[in-house]
């Protein structure tokens, strides 16, 4: 249950992104069509809305795994992907709970006292924040 660092070719890209400007505030979509010699084709794009915009969901991952590894928080990323795999009974895909620890992970939820998992979490991987 590693996390999946893949790094952009510049890793430019990143200066001053953080997880505040990158965390998700809903999902987008986008349906295309497209004429082709045996007909007309669709395609559709998942997205996600950020503060800097909407982004492709496999490239927002990226850079969410990117920031992750820069802030040198890829145990407490893992904890996260654990507690989702362990708490997320009802989904069965991979893909969608490394997406949703990526989701809580920039949303920095780990550290919102309001969290319902807030106490549970935090006893379980991080003892210090709760004394």
């Amino acid at each position: 249950m590693d996390i999946l660092i893949n790094v952009f070719p510049d890793e430019k890209v990143l200066d001053g992104l953080t997880f505040e400007k990158v965390s998700l505030k809903c999902g987008t979509g986008r349906s295309n069509t497209f004429n082709t010699p045996n007909g007309k084709k669709t395609s559709y794009r998942h997205g996600v809305m950020t503060g800097i915009g909407d982004i492709e969901v496999s490239v927002w991952m990226q850079i969410v795994e990117c920031l992750i590894k820069k802030a040198n928080e890829i145990e407490l990323y893992n904890n996260m992907l654990e507690w989702v795999t362990d708490t997320m009974k009802w989904s069965e895909n991979e893909s969608e709970r490394r997406k949703y620890a990526l989701e809580l992970h920039a949303a920095r939820i780990f550290d919102n006292p309001e969290w319902v998992d807030y106490i549970a979490f935090n006893t379980k991987y991080r003892t210090e924040v709760l004394i």
